[in-house]
């Protein structure tokens, strides 16, 4: 018996061995290996990168992790990634080992880890970046990264790997600096204004975005032409997505599931408000997840902090707890509860005057409604 687990024991290492001895060999022939971790706007980056290589004729592909997971393949192939179950890591060793056989330039991809072991596990041992951004570093994720600030650098500091060129802000790094993060090729983005305009981004995270981007594209020599095309084009398509008018409804939707933190969110709020020059009634509706009971607080507190004015609408499998914490506050804001379709129908029924609605919290749990808001826009446009 002792004998048969020696032997399947040894075949399984053996099988783990040449398993990474394959990946490691597919690996070596991608010169170009850039991974996107941070807090927001990982995936954005992503496609500018992707796209800046396709349009020099690089083959190149890049994955996504966000609400809509994408495989970007040459040439401006995209290819939604359908999975039977969360993410995993060896989705990733699937593919690079496919992509490092296929006559590949290079690879893009973003973080997707909530865990340190598992960035670590990512870096150093499959993915092996030779170029690393860092977004930014914001608290999110607080059931799993952590509600402080220090446990979420952890977490994204675990991806560095020694011999990666490291691109990050000013304040990425400082707080990479203070938990002695240290990495030989580092490349702080210096703060640059981008000269186009994207009217629903704020322009905080717009120059950010730029910051980094044309810190990448100078490093490794892209043009800066095709960078800066790259560049207004993904953003232009964030910035039609995320603001809808809807039919004849006198409603105007602001797609802001996906932010998930609580500043990010707070950016946009703010921006659009400060647009109208003078009051104007609006709605947060705040999609509660069961499983992010945390994430549910913190949104809670933002509202209550600073848009006292606001109309409250809570949805999802958590909106109870959200209610209970309103309650607790003795908010004397103006609260309704109800599932997809009763916020459906409030949307049809609720509104008399121009009123601007905020879907915050999650995304997950929201596609039926973004599908239903969809059409309502669509309506509009055609």
């Amino acid at each position: 018996m002792i004998k048969l687990f020696i032997i399947g024991l040894l075949i399984c290492l053996i099988y783990l061995f040449l398993e990474y001895y394959i990946l490691n060999a597919r690996l070596k022939k991608i010169p170009i290996r850039i991974l996107v971790n941070g807090t927001r706007g990982k995936s954005t980056t992503v496609r500018i990168l992707y796209q800046i290589l396709d349009r020099q004729n690089y083959r190149v592909y890049a994955k996504t992790t966000g609400n809509r997971p994408e495989i970007l393949e040459p040439e401006g192939y995209l290819r939604l990634i359908k999975r039977h179950a969360p993410a995993s890591i060896a989705e990733n060793i699937r593919l690079l080992r496919k992509w490092g056989d296929n006559k590949t330039n290079a690879v893009v991809l973003e973080g997707m880890a909530l865990h340190p072991e598992m960035q670590r596990t990512l870096s150093r041992f499959i993915f092996k970046p030779t170029h690393t951004v860092i977004t930014n570093i914001l608290v999110d994720h607080q059931e799993i990264m952590g509600e402080s600030l220090t446990k979420n650098i952890r977490v994204i500091s675990a991806s560095i790997i020694r011999d990666t060129t490291l691109f990050t802000t000013q304040l990425a790094d400082d707080l990479l600096r203070s938990s002695g993060i240290q990495t030989a090729n580092r490349v702080l983005c210096k703060e640059r204004r981008f000269a186009g305009d994207f009217e629903n981004i704020p322009g905080e995270i717009i120059n950010q975005s730029w910051s980094i981007v044309q810190s990448v594209s100078e490093n490794i020599g892209w043009p800066q032409q095709h960078t800066i095309q790259c560049f207004s084009s993904i953003w232009e398509s964030v910035d039609q997505y995320i603001k809808w008018d809807l039919s004849d409804l006198p409603v105007e939707f602001w797609n802001l599931f996906s932010m998930n933190d609580i500043y990010t969110t707070g950016q946009f709020i703010d921006h659009r408000l400060a647009k109208s020059g003078s009051p104007v009634p609006y709605v947060l509706l705040l999609n509660c997840r069961t499983d992010r009971p945390l994430r549910t607080k913190y949104f809670i507190g933002l509202i209550e902090e600073k848009y006292p004015e606001a109309e409250i609408w809570l949805t999802g499998s958590g909106r109870h707890l959200a209610l209970n914490l309103l309650k607790k506050r003795h908010t004397e804001q103006a609260v309704f509860t109800g599932r997809i379709r009763q916020v459906l129908n409030k949307i049809r029924n609720g509104f008399s005057v121009k009123t601007l609605l905020f879907g915050i919290g999650n995304f997950k749990g929201m596609e039926n409604f973004i599908s239903r808001i969809e059409t309502l826009s669509d309506s509009i446009q055609n």
